[in-house]
């Protein structure tokens, strides 16, 4: 699958089903329109002796408002809804009642939990999610919500944390990763909306049969008005959501299937999402949810939740004997465990820690793979991010999961590898924050020291579900402390801009998660010269031992894209600009104009931009940082590009 064709298909799906769910709710404005009418002709006691035709055309103007009145409130009870879910995530999983898993947890299963969840987000080169339990559901289940990653929550039923090993709990979430990635989780919340406004109708209705059974005032013809309006905007409503959950349905049951193969190629092993899928099978709560609310979600969830009539047809998710049989048409799998599956279910699995010790610790990669992994990851990421979390220390992973310590670690981070740089900077922390914050930080720095640049942006990843959660005024603060320490050193490289960069546009994104697709080309005129300089950049810093290479770096990256500047003097002025110590404020205004440019536009950047790094055979930290940095701010879910022994990759 390649991820910027997935992304223009997303958008075209997504505008196909708004036209879809628009039909449906024209639909219901003319049937309550009808409904309404006809209550009125009841009440006057007109309806059988009146010619339909000939009243609606006498009565345009009030059809008309009618019309209107009805689609507002079915828009108002989507906008609502919508406006519900700005918090992203987190907001869904609350309101089905789940709970945060807490930083300080010594649960073996959902300290394992953990681990997975961190692990799949540094394979896939996101923000890791925030994570929740659904603590009274013994059924195994999972899902994932938000509208970008940096919104993500991930939900767990405590019955998929006490039945699944370790290999089934990776299979549910990396087939959670895949919705993540493919744009699905987006959809699904925006689904929400729409479906809540429908139902809105039919809950009317519902309070007004409940109201009209509750007085013995209205009598005669009135009555009949109420009931018929009450019985037609609940039988209304209820046709309105059926066709609602059709349209849900056949979009998400294609969905389901390609997130378990996404699943398979993620952890490069069938046994674990097999493993999962067949207990779901057989467990007696199967995977549904005991909540309310278990229908709305249904089409997020990882297995059937809801108990809707007519099963079959408004499934949300392919039968669990498809599911399997997709993976594993041969059934080779299901015959090696039948016999010893019931054992197992009652079997409290330690944590499989073999299997990411067998796995290799490095890979070679072409521009051709690395774009090729852009939201698509495969078992050597997973291999690569496990080498990664492991060599983090045990005090570094505890502060990036601390709320309070998150800050200081992203501090910390920004702290100059020179002793005499670094001590100015501490100087500048220490009057800024205090002498106990600082001692912390240059804690965190110590432990900072053994972990190349391109591993520690694993950490803001780790840490950022903790960190977006700080008031925004202290957001700000802490973002300003490390501009201030970052400048400091008289010098600015290229991790200390993707830090400070990434941490802006994670958090942008978190805040303002709708956000919108840019359609512009390379070309573009305000966009041809951001490109300039990002290649410009690239050369001056990624070369910096050699001026000629740089220049060659240079002009071979813009050749690729047919983007030269227009003279030698302008080449020479854009290198000269990225040299200069206050390249960054060019380059973030540089790459807020590359935000702009189209899924195809950008994946042909990206790629050039490999190719140029690749050019001497051979991809350095600060080339390996720079690209990390503008996935990231492009919106391109990059892998990781080395393990955590292994600093250089192979042409």
């Amino acid at each position: 699958m390649n991820f910027f064709e997935a992304q223009g298909r997303t958008h075209r799906n997504s505008r196909y089903l708004l036209l879809l769910f628009a039909a449906a709710t024209v639909a219901v404005v003319i049937a309550v329109t009808a409904l309404i009418s006809a209550t009125l002709l009841t009440t006057r006691g007109d309806l059988f002796n009146t010619n339909l035709f000939v009243w609606a055309s006498n009565n345009a103007g009030f059809l008309g408002l009618t019309a209107l009145a009805v689609f507002t409130f079915i828009s108002l009870a989507s906008l609502i809804r919508i406006a519900g879910l700005r918090e992203g995530g987190s907001r869904v999983a609350r309101d089905l009642g789940a709970i945060p898993l807490s930083p300080d947890t010594q649960d073996v299963k959902e300290l394992q939990l953990r681990n997975v969840v961190e692990e799949m987000a540094l394979a896939s080169g996101t923000p890791a999610p925030e994570i929740f339990i659904l603590d009274q559901e013994a059924g195994i289940n999972a899902f994932a919500a938000g509208f970008r990653p940096e919104d993500a929550a991930v939900a767990v039923t405590r019955g998929a944390l006490e039945l699944l090993d370790r290999d089934e709990l990776q299979g549910v979430i990396a087939h959670e990763f895949s919705h993540i990635l493919n744009g699905d989780m987006r959809l699904n919340i925006q689904l929400m909306g729409p479906l809540y406004g429908i139902s809105a109708v039919a809950l009317l209705g519902r309070a007004i049969l409940r109201g009209a059974g509750r007085t013995r005032r209205v009598k005669g013809s009135a009555a009949g008005g109420i009931m018929i309006l009450g019985v037609g905007l609940a039988i209304t409503g209820y046709a309105g959501m059926f066709c609602a959950r059709l349209i849900k349905a056949a979009v998400s049951r294609q969905r389901e299937y390609l997130a378990d193969a996404s699943a398979v190629q993620f952890t490069r092993q069938v046994d674990g999402i097999l493993g999962a899928l067949t207990k779901i099978k057989r467990h007696s709560a199967h995977g549904r949810l005991q909540v309310n609310e278990g229908e709305e979600i249904s089409h997020m969830l990882f297995a059937t939740g809801g108990r809707a009539a007519f099963a079959q047809m408004l499934a949300t998710h392919p039968p669990l004997k498809k599911r399997i049989l997709a993976i594993d048409p041969d059934g080779i799998y299901g015959a090696q465990i039948d016999d010893a599956l019931e054992a197992a279910m009652d079997d409290d699995a330690a944590p499989n820690t073999a299997a990411g010790d067998e796995r290799t610790s490095g890979f070679a990669a072409t521009s051709a793979a690395v774009v090729a992994s852009i939201g698509n990851p495969g078992a050597e990421h997973v291999a690569a991010a496990t080498g990664i979390h492991r060599n983090l220390s045990v005090e570094l992973l505890d502060a990036a999961r601390s709320r309070d310590s998150a800050p200081l670690l992203m501090l910390a981070l920004g702290i100059h590898s020179d002793s005499n740089q670094a001590e100015r900077q501490f100087d500048l922390l220490t009057g800024k924050l205090g002498e106990l914050r600082c001692k912390r930080i240059q804690t965190l720095y110590a432990e900072l020291q053994n972990i190349a640049p391109s591993e520690r942006l694993a950490l803001v990843e780790i840490a950022f579900p903790v960190f977006k959660r700080r008031p925004d005024g202290e957001l700000e603060f802490v973002l300003g402390v490390l501009d201030d320490v970052i400048a400091a050193d008289q010098h600015i490289d290229l991790f200390e801009f993707a830090l400070s960069r990434l941490l802006r546009n994670y958090l942008q994104r978190a805040a303002a998660p709708a956000g919108f697709n840019g359609q512009r080309s390379l070309t573009h005129r305000h966009t041809k010269r951001a490109v300039q300089f990002c290649f410009a950049a690239l050369a001056v810093h990624g070369n910096n031992d050699s001026k000629d290479k740089a220049l060659d770096a240079f002009r071979f990256g813009l050749k690729e894209l047919n983007c030269p500047p227009a003279s030698t003097e302008a080449e020479q002025k854009l290198l000269n600009a990225a040299a200069k110590p206050g390249w960054t404020k060019t380059m973030d205004q540089a790459t807020d104009r590359l935000q702009l440019l189209s899924p195809a536009a950008r994946e042909q950047l990206i790629t050039t931009l490999i190719d140029t790094s690749l050019r001497d055979h051979s991809m350095n930290e600060a080339e390996t940082v720079l690209l990390q940095a503008i996935c990231g701010i492009l919106d391109a879910p990059l892998p990781p590009l080395t393990s955590a022994n292994r600093t250089k990759l192979s042409y």
